[in-house]
């Protein structure tokens, strides 16, 4: 199965936003792995307040040198754990999204059980 990307807006906390800037295949990444790049964003404004990298699977290269999630936080807006808070609510949000989706797949009309 081919990987597919994921596109529905991730909500945070009401204060930051993470936008999705670029998503790159496998063999476009460098590292052999399909790759988000994300913006943290304060949700009020456009201003651009770093960035995360996301790395989707795995290989000798990730695991050795450039890991799964890469985070970049513009000088200005350091000393309050934003990468932090933007990476455990977007894992927060994914994990809540497929929970409804289970839900709704067990109360439809056909679903099995």
């Amino acid at each position: 199965m081919p990987f597919e990307f994921y596109r529905d807006p991730l909500p945070l906390d009401g204060h930051l936003s993470l936008v999705l800037s670029e998503s790159v295949e496998a063999q476009d990444s460098g590292f052999g792995v399909p790759m988000y790049s994300f913006e943290m964003r304060p949700a009020v404004t456009d201003a651009r307040m770093g960035r995360i990298r996301l790395r989707v699977g795995w290989n000798e290269d990730v695991i050795k040198f450039a890991g799964q999630i890469g985070d970049l936080v513009e000088p200005s807006y350091r000393g309050h754990q934003y990468a932090a808070r933007v990476i455990i609510g977007a894992a927060t949000a994914r994990a809540r999204r497929g929970r409804r989706k289970r839900e709704r797949s067990r109360r439809s009309p056909g679903a099995s059980r």
